[in-house]
């Protein structure tokens, strides 16, 4: 119950809106909400399921999840001088 914390919010910072753990927090990227992760009790893996918001950043390491590959989302490589993009 109660409101959900999101990031940057007011309230305790950095700790789950639904259990109010503060191990492995992720912030949904599309609503800011703040869940814990799958090796506490996985609500912020509930909340993408039941929202379809499909992207979560892991405040402690700064990786984002990509819910539908169900892996890391990697960086783009930025382009080097020079280097031509293939369409």
């Amino acid at each position: 119950g109660g409101p959900a914390r999101r990031a940057g919010g007011a309230g305790p910072a950095r700790c789950c809106a639904f259990c109010g753990d503060a191990r492995s927090v992720w912030a949904c990227l599309v609503c800011g909400e703040l869940g814990c992760g799958r090796y506490a009790r996985e609500h912020a893996k509930d909340h993408a399921a039941a929202t379809r918001h499909g992207h979560a950043l892991e405040l402690e390491t700064g990786r984002i999840w990509d819910y539908a590959d169900d892996r890391f989302a990697h960086r783009v490589r930025p382009v080097a001088d020079g280097e031509r993009l293939a369409c």
